[in-house]
């Protein structure tokens, strides 16, 4: 039996059917929308900016279980994780561009319920009186079940001034890197073996984004073993022996190399020290090379 009633409302009538002793309706298809801010970065401890971005991930038809998060990090900026963890296995993914990660989600969304994360990003820009927006980056959501939904954002790097119009920000195209060294120290343990410091300073005078900073060190006693204070295990011998963090521009980070040796230093040897960007593990051309390398000393106490 079918009921016809009909309500009025503004602007004219809307007949309204209810149908008595119909079959109950289908249950609604998974389906996924995602909406996201603006990732608000402020100046960070050491050098450059970090902040995060506000995502939401709604199941608008039926539950969802398990969700791909792909996430085009705009230029300058890095993503630096989910503020919880949430965001798993997370890999480069070439079929969204140079610049697109690849996460999952291990959640279940029921239908009409959202999630929330707290995406972190990085960059390495000198701080400015001025505010800037980056380039766009994007969210992207799906699931075995469902069709992708995309959100777009921009960065804003809060500046040191007053409040005006953000201008643009744009990154540098290469890093421009300097290093600073010395001198080693060396000690002798009394047991045939010896112990030497040696400190490290890098700069930046560029923002040019980069992955690490490869550290080479040449002139040590044959068979020696190197390692950066810190760091759990020792650096692999090669072209690019360590691996130091990346630094902001601006900034200065210093590390201590530890280095032991079977072999006696010589004292007023002299050691060569160099560094390289390192993005996608490949090196990264300097601006102005002359200073990518320095020399120091071997001292023996």
């Amino acid at each position: 039996m079918i009921r016809i009633s009909r309500v009025l409302a503004v602007g004219g009538a809307v007949a309204a059917l209810t149908l008595v002793g119909a079959a109950p309706a289908v249950a609604s298809q998974p389906a996924l929308s995602v909406g996201t801010g603006t990732a608000v970065l402020t100046p960070a401890t050491g050098g450059g900016y970090a902040g995060q971005l506000a995502v939401r991930i709604r199941a608008t038809g039926g539950d969802v279980s398990g969700v791909t998060v792909v996430i085009d990090q705009p230029e300058g900026l890095r993503f630096a994780g989910e503020r919880d963890g949430q965001l798993q296995t997370c890999v480069r993914t070439p079929n969204v561009g140079p610049r697109g990660l690849e996460c999952y989600l291990a959640v279940t969304i029921a239908a009409g319920g959202h999630h929330d994360l707290a995406v972190a990003f990085t960059s390495l820009a000198q701080p400015q009186r001025r505010s800037r927006f980056s380039g766009e980056g994007a969210v992207t959501v799906s699931s075995a079940t469902t069709a992708t939904s995309t959100a777009r954002f921009r960065g804003l790097l809060i500046g040191t001034g007053p409040g005006v119009d953000p201008a643009v920000y744009r990154p540098a195209s290469a890093p421009d890197l300097a290093v600073t060294a010395g001198p080693a120290t060396f000690v002798d343990n009394g047991d045939g073996s010896w112990t030497g410091q040696l400190p490290v300073t890098v700069t930046a005078a560029t923002d040019a984004e980069h992955d690490e900073i490869g550290l080479s060190v040449t002139g040590l006693p044959p068979g020696s073993g190197v390692r950066v204070e810190g760091q759990p295990i020792g650096c692999m011998y090669g072209e690019w022996a360590c691996r130091l963090d990346r630094v902001a521009q601006g900034a200065r980070r210093t590390s201590t190399l530890v280095i032991w040796s079977d072999q006696p230093p010589v004292a007023g040897t002299e050691l060569t020290i160099g560094v390289t960007a390192m993005r996608g593990l490949q090196p990264f051309a300097d601006a102005n090379p002359v200073d990518n390398t320095t020399t120091t000393t071997v001292n023996v106490n």
